[in-house]
């Protein structure tokens, strides 16, 4: 019954964790799609779009998000695909919770 306890006790963070991670990666991701690549196609200046991401607390996840706007900045194509595919979601959430 002890370990059925500790367990569970070690997981719920963990699950905790994810659950935040999912949900602030899928904000950022609606983000992107909506307001990064609409950027893009009125060149609107890099730093302007950049700048949409300040808020983030985590320091990792922010110079990620930036650096995923740079590659949109740089090819819209494939920054659109790297979005669709959830490939920038999983990124994200690998990234926001630390590993």
């Amino acid at each position: 019954m002890k370990k059925i306890f500790l367990i569970t006790a070690l997981l719920i963070p963990t699950l905790a964790t994810a659950q935040i991670s999912d949900a602030v990666c899928t904000t950022w991701e609606a983000i992107m799609l909506g307001q990064t690549l609409s950027f893009r196609e009125m060149s609107i200046p890099i730093d302007t779009a950049k700048d949409t991401f300040n808020s983030e607390d985590s320091v990792a996840t922010r110079v990620f998000l930036k650096r995923v706007v740079q590659g949109i900045y740089t090819d819209p194509v494939n920054g659109r695909k790297y979005l669709e595919s959830g490939k920038f979601k999983n990124d994200c959430i690998k990234i926001h919770r630390g590993y």
